[in-house]
């Protein structure tokens, strides 16, 4: 109906009203008649299927009571092979005599699960309520384990979705959960991988930078004035300003064997560091190309980069080249007086976070 209803006339509006009264009865009876039809045929079906599976289910269930007794019985004996816990001749033949006692009423339930399983799929062939092919029998019982899916499948769900009847589909959503957990792993492996990194880059970038800045200050330190003699304390503190490392307590030692000192400490902390990075790298190039995702991958080429300056660095120190000037390339190859460091690696925790 449009809006032309509100120009009808009233004789039309009547016969609009007894035609909608006449459809409504009729759709009123065909309900009722498929009512009538469901409850008498497919309802009875439905109270049939489900008073064979609750048989089947009730079966099952004393089943699995006469298994887990099984397995408790067959404890001390399965220690004894697997565990070499002793277990003298008198207790095994009582353990075995009590499970040759309990073997006829086992039996006898078994015969009772295959009755009750027979009489459903052979009234419902297409519906699957059992991994089991063919009967049950003591030796297939008694061999069972007690996480097998025969003991836990679509009998314990009154569910008929896949998820809780078939034991292939069911398989698959605990494959599944699997592997969302393993990407959940990799993806915490790759966060603390570009963490790791970051920190080896920065951190021997920051240590090369101070190095450099501390050699800076002793060459200044180490200038004279026009008539060949070293500064005065007033033209030294005009020329280089104070900082932490000259208000360090160190025994009463000048500016200048202050920064040799501290300057050789940092040395042997780059040399450690440097090992560190070297032991480290096989590892990482591997999990870096295992773990990264595809656009934070090309970031390991600073960590090449890393690798190549510690590699020539010794290099150059076994040709004889002096700590200083090994360094000083390595300031300059780094570009580590820009302060660039420490970006690189807060970028390279970006890209992954």
């Amino acid at each position: 109906m449009g809006p032309e209803v509100f120009l009808a006339t009233e004789e039309q509006v009547v016969e609009l009203l007894d035609n909608i009264s006449k459809k409504t009865e009729e759709l009123k009876n065909v309900a009722e008649e498929l009512h009538r039809t469901g409850s008498t045929s497919e309802g009875s079906e439905r109270n049939e299927e489900e008073r064979l599976l609750l048989l089947l289910w009730d079966a099952k269930s004393e089943l699995f009571i006469h298994a887990v007794n099984l397995h408790a019985e067959r404890h001390p004996v399965v220690n004894s092979k697997t565990m070499k816990d002793r277990l003298g001749t008198k207790l095994k033949e009582k353990i075995f005599k009590a499970i040759g006692n309990r073997r006829p009423a086992v039996e006898k339930c078994i015969a009772s699960f295959n009755k009750c399983y027979t009489d459903f799929v052979t009234k419902f062939p297409n519906q699957s309520v059992s991994s089991l092919q063919g009967r049950l029998t003591y030796d297939v019982f008694s061999a069972l384990p007690l996480d097998d899916k025969f003991w836990n499948d679509g009998l314990y769900f009154h569910s008929k979705a896949p998820w809780a009847v078939d034991p292939d589909v069911r398989a698959g959503i605990s494959c599944v959960l699997v592997l969302s957990r393993i990407q959940e792993e990799f993806q915490l492996i790759a966060q603390e991988l570009a963490r790791a990194v970051g920190w080896a880059i920065s951190h021997h970038a920051h240590l090369v930078e101070y190095i450099a800045y501390l050699q800076k200050r002793y060459d200044l330190l180490s200038k004279k004035d026009e008539n060949g003699n070293r500064l005065s304390g007033v033209d030294e503190e005009r020329l280089v300003p104070f900082d932490c490392v000259d208000g360090m307590d160190l025994g009463g030692l000048n500016r200048r064997l202050k920064i040799k000192l501290v300057q050789q400490e940092l040395y042997t902390r780059i040399d450690e560091h440097e090992v560190l990075v070297e032991e480290w790298s096989e590892d990482i190039v591997w999990l870096w190309s295992m773990c990264q995702p595809l656009p934070n991958k090309p970031h390991i080429k600073q960590w090449h980069d890393l690798i190549n300056r510690i590699r020539g660095r010794k290099v150059r120190r076994d040709n004889g080249v002096g700590i200083d000037e090994t360094l000083e390339d390595t300031v300059i190859e780094a570009g580590a007086l820009d302060g660039d460091g420490e970006d690189a690696s807060d970028d390279l925790v970006d890209e992954v976070n």
